[in-house]
């Protein structure tokens, strides 16, 4: 728990107001599948099959989440699972926020707490995931927290810490990419005794392997699967798309994320302003144009369109190599006793890399990168952080306008197709990923949703300002 300690609470006050203020979207109509998740909750009421597989059919998520949401949308007797989706994707903020505080205080960081997690919770990734209904940012934020308290209570084979190991467990089913926390723990916690290691981390590990073994075991007996359906297999099968591009481009994107914590001062010097102006820069400047890689998802999606895959990469290969300098300058100086949290990170990127690529499986490890950061770091002051928090408070209003005009476009033409009684008849087009189940029919479909103008009878159209969506309705 917390301490009576102002800066403390003053964390877990900026936490609570970091996800009341997130509710200001709970009634926005959902996008990018978030209704895969609340419909899938429906399960709960009646226990009927065909919402499994139709889940199954538009997921390659594991379906804990929708169990999850369709649980607490009963206990709490909400009656609308979207609602309850994201009040549980919501409360993520806590649980990081509390987890940060127990960081901070474990490792004795000097920082302030309360600046580091506005710095944090405004991080675009972190902040865009918080308002929908989606477990990402959940599972990772249950990981993080579980891994906070395992550390601080100390002694790993405590009794106290086996709810952190079951809900690492529950994470690890929700996202098993958050298997490399346990990986972490094992890290720190090693002491060269194969033996010893064993017999101490054989119990807390298996509280947290149980869970997600009966899962994945229901899911296969059931499914013929374990992890991923069948239909979603080839999209995520090994050295899908480049590992050196996808190598290159998760350290890009990470790197953008964690900057400033990466900066040192020492490129104030007349050496380094060289360094950077005749290797620094052209070596960036390269990288960011052979590298700019839009497969997949590893992109910073509208803003990719509206500025260009070389400028974004270009930026990124830029505080990519002030990483690598940091990272340099770390082990030459022989600060080389955090090393298993940069290990941790390595071996993810390394595995990320062999199959298809996208940015949000990065917020599993960016706490854990920033951790080393703070640790290793000095960060006397906190200049350098109002531009980049400037930065990130910009680029969400983008992301908060862009998710705007997704939802309402989305639930205009739902709504107008409703009336003029058509939606049955009409194939979603580009709306799939936002309005799937509601065009969902057997019956003959005679209109399509396109992006396409051409021979349209109907327009629909939202923008604010230069930001503007457009889609059409056609006969087939």
């Amino acid at each position: 728990m917390l301490r009576n300690n102002t800066e403390e609470r003053n964390c877990l006050l900026l936490s609570i107001f970091t996800f009341l203020l997130h509710l200001l979207t709970i009634k926005y109509y959902p996008v990018n599948f978030e209704f895969s998740f609340s419909e899938g909750a429906k399960f709960i009421d009646n226990f009927d099959q065909k919402v499994i597989d139709e889940y199954f059919f538009n997921q390659a998520n594991t379906f804990v989440f929708p169990l999850i949401i369709g649980l607490i949308n009963k206990s709490l007797m909400i009656n609308d699972t979207l609602i309850s989706a994201k009040l549980i994707s919501g409360t993520s903020y806590i649980f990081l926020g509390i987890g940060f505080v127990k960081i901070f205080r474990y490792y004795k960081i000097k920082f302030s707490c309360f600046f580091f997690l506005i710095f944090f919770f405004l991080n675009p990734l972190i902040w865009t995931y918080g308002h929908r209904g989606i477990p990402d940012l959940f599972a990772v934020s249950i990981a993080f927290y579980s891994f906070a308290s395992i550390l601080e209570k100390k002694e790993i084979k405590s009794k106290k810490n086996y709810v952190g190991f079951l809900l690492l467990g529950i994470s690890i089913c929700l996202k098993p990419f958050c298997l490399i926390y346990l990986g972490l723990i094992f890290l720190l916690e090693y002491n060269n005794d194969i033996f010893k290691s064993f017999k101490k981390f054989f119990l807390p590990f298996s509280i947290s392997l149980f869970l997600p073994f009966i899962y994945f075991l229901i899911i296969k007996i059931n499914y013929g699967f374990y992890l991923i359906p069948e239909k979603f297999s080839s999209e995520v099968s090994f050295l899908k798309g480049g590992f050196i591009n996808n190598f290159l481009g998760y350290f890009i994107i990470l790197s953008i994320f964690i900057f400033p914590l990466s900066f040192k001062n020492y490129f104030v010097n007349i050496k380094n302003i060289l360094f950077i102006i005749f290797i620094l820069l052209p070596l960036s400047f390269y990288l960011g144009f052979i590298i700019n890689s839009p497969q997949a998802e590893l992109n910073f999606g509208s803003l990719n369109h509206l500025v260009g895959d070389e400028i974004i990469f270009f930026i990124g290969s830029i505080s990519l190599f002030i990483l690598f300098l940091y990272l340099f300058d770390y082990i030459k100086n022989k600060q080389v006793n955090k090393l298993e949290f940069l290990i941790t990170v390595f071996v993810y990127i390394l595995i990320l890399s062999l199959t298809r690529p996208s940015q949000r499986y990065l917020i599993i490890i960016l706490p854990i990168m920033m951790i080393f950061f703070l640790i290793t770091g000095n960060f006397k002051k906190k200049t350098i952080f109002f531009p980049i928090i400037l930065l990130h408070t910009s680029f969400n209003i983008f992301l908060s306008i862009n998710f705007y005009l997704n939802s309402s476009i989305n639930k205009t033409i739902v709504e107008y197709l409703t009336q003029e009684d058509i939606l049955k008849n009409t194939l979603p087009g580009p709306l799939y990923p936002h309005s799937y189940h509601f065009f969902y029919s057997k019956n003959d479909k005679n209109y399509i949703i396109t992006r396409d103008p051409k021979n349209n009878i109907k327009e629909f159209k939202k923008n604010i300002y230069f930001l503007e969506k457009k889609f059409y309705l056609r006969k087939i």
